[in-house]
């Protein structure tokens, strides 16, 4: 029997003049590490996420997703903030395992030390006002994507940790 796939994603929020904000991950284009073009281009989805390797816990594939995609000096601004983590979603079955924790980051300067990895997309900004507009990814196409820049669109699941990050 194949190993469950267990993966991670971390919802980062902070405060920019007076309003909570999450930060999201647009999907870039191209996928550098599969050497292929990328699923749903120009999706938001959590601030972080990738897979658990064969075992690693939770916890060290968060740092370890964090540090490739967000950089050295992100994680700096994150490992303080840990002890308040909570976990905003939580799915299983028979084939994969998904947690998804959140987290608020006080110091906004933290937008500053993230350096992106070559397949991001860039990030975007969104709060509890812009909910109501985010779109469900799974209606678009996979190859196409989200070609207008003013729409968010997520998967409902990403959706849904992030309005619980947000409240």
């Amino acid at each position: 029997m194949a190993e469950k796939k267990r993966s991670v994603g971390l919802i980062v929020t902070t405060e920019i003049d007076g309003e909570l904000v999450a930060i999201l991950q647009v999907r870039g284009t191209f996928n550098p590490e599969k050497m292929k073009p990328e699923s749903w281009p120009g999706a938001c989805q959590v601030t972080v996420h990738g897979g658990c390797n064969t075992g690693e816990n939770e916890s060290d594939a968060l740092m370890r997703e964090t540090d490739e995609e967000l950089g050295n000096d992100a994680t700096d601004f994150i490992i303080p903030c840990l002890a308040n983590a909570k976990i905003v979603f939580k799915a299983e079955d028979e084939k994969k395992a998904v947690t998804t924790t959140a987290m608020r980051v006080l110091n906004p300067d933290f937008l500053k030390a993230i350096r992106l990895h070559a397949g991001s997309g860039g990030i975007r900004l969104v709060s509890k006002d812009d909910l109501p507009k985010i779109q469900d990814l799974s209606k678009f196409d996979k190859t196409e994507g989200v070609i207008d820049r003013r729409v968010i669109a997520m998967f409902p699941d990403e959706l849904e940790a992030l309005k619980k990050a947000l409240a």
